[in-house]
This record gives C-alpha cells, sequence and structure tokens, in this order.
C-alpha cells in the first residue's frame, strides 16, 4: 500500500511538474526549458523524453516515446524499474507482435512479477502474475469473441489447472498432471 501511495505520489509530482512547466511557459518573462522550440504561446513543453531525478541526481522516473508508445518507468532507490505504465509490443507467444496497452510491476531484482492490459485494437485483455524466478504462474485472458479463461501454471511453468468458457461449448474445467495429461474434467473428455 505504502509503494502504490508512493507510485501515485510520483505520477503527481509529474503532472503538477507538466502542468507547472506549461504554466511558466504561457505567463513567464521567458521561455520554459525545452527540448525543442514549441509554438509561440502555445502553453507546453515538446520533448521525447522527460526524466525525473531525486536530490541525489538519481535517475527516479521517465516519461518516453519509444516505436512502441508512451511509456511512463518509475525506479526504484537501485535505479530498478519497478512500474511501467503505456503501449508495448508483446514479444511472447500466443500474442507476439500484438500491440497492448498495460501496466508492469517488478520486483527488486527486475523481475516481472504482474501485468495487466488490453489489446491496442480492442481484441482481447488479459492478467498475469509470476513467481519470483519470472515464471507465469497465473494467467487471465477474456476475448471479444466471448472466450476466456483463467489458468494456474506450476513452479516449471507448465498448466495444472484451468477453467475457460467459449460462446459455442460453454465453461469447461480441468486438471493436469506434470506430463500434460488431463487428470480430471467437467465436461469429461
Amino acid at each position: 500500500m505504502q509503494r502504490v501511495r508512493h507510485c501515485g505520489q510520483l505520477a503527481a509530482m509529474l503532472l503538477m511538474g507538466l502542468l507547472g512547466g506549461a504554466l511558466v511557459q504561457w505567463v513567464g518573462d521567458g521561455p520554459a526549458a525545452q527540448a525543442q522550440p514549441a509554438d509561440a504561446g502555445a502553453g507546453r513543453v515538446v520533448a521525447r523524453m522527460l526524466v525525473l531525478q531525486d536530490e541525489q541526481g538519481r535517475e527516479r522516473g521517465r516519461l518516453t516515446v519509444t516505436e512502441a508508445g508512451p511509456c511512463l518507468v518509475l525506479l526504484d532507490e537501485s535505479s530498478q524499474p519497478r512500474l511501467e505504465l503505456g503501449q508495448i509490443s508483446v514479444t511472447a507467444q500466443p500474442h507476439e507482435g500484438t500491440d497492448w496497452w498495460g501496466l508492469a510491476l517488478h520486483d527488486a531484482t527486475g523481475t516481472n512479477r504482474f501485468t495487466c492490459g488490453a489489446q491496442a485494437d480492442g481484441s482481447g485483455s488479459g492478467m498475469g502474475v509470476w513467481d519470483n524466478q519470472g515464471t507465469l504462474r497465473y494467467g487471465l485472458g477474456f476475448t471479444d469473441k466471448g472466450n476466456g479463461g483463467l489458468t494456474m501454471n506450476d513452479t516449471q511453468g507448465r498448466p495444472r489447472f484451468g477453467i475457460g468458457m467459449a460462446p459455442s461449448t460453454g465453461y469447461s474445467m480441468g486438471f493436469q498432471g506434470e506430463d500434460g495429461e488431463v487428470i480430471w474434467s467437467a465436461p469429461p473428455h
């Protein structure tokens, strides 16, 4: 809860800084610091990256625009990314090459621990929880076609329990052994 409040405070400070810079540009005697010239009187700062630093000069956050899209990254005291919010291009199957808008949380080692997002084209959304070894343990997803499901994986990332729904077949649930064989399912296979 403390970290969420801290991230919210950082986001609020970032927003206030941007608004303050725009206000200085708009009403001040001279131009505000900017990466490149903005339209005169437009009240905006133009940049591809905004970096936030703490009192010791360490990078603690950045707002960037990458090839995938805009992204806000918040870093901990060790400059380790802990929160990412924005547009990402997925490189993992089965969604490889698709663009998502999402949120990712990382632990102190940089390991992804939680993500949630929605496909940029609106065709689906999902959430994943990883363990400290970087193995996906829980996954939840839903598509615009009405398909969805929840999967729980073991420490090796193998599916062990799943529940799903499809408009054409209804709901199903099943347990799998380490070898991938179905132990139990409803309806029966």
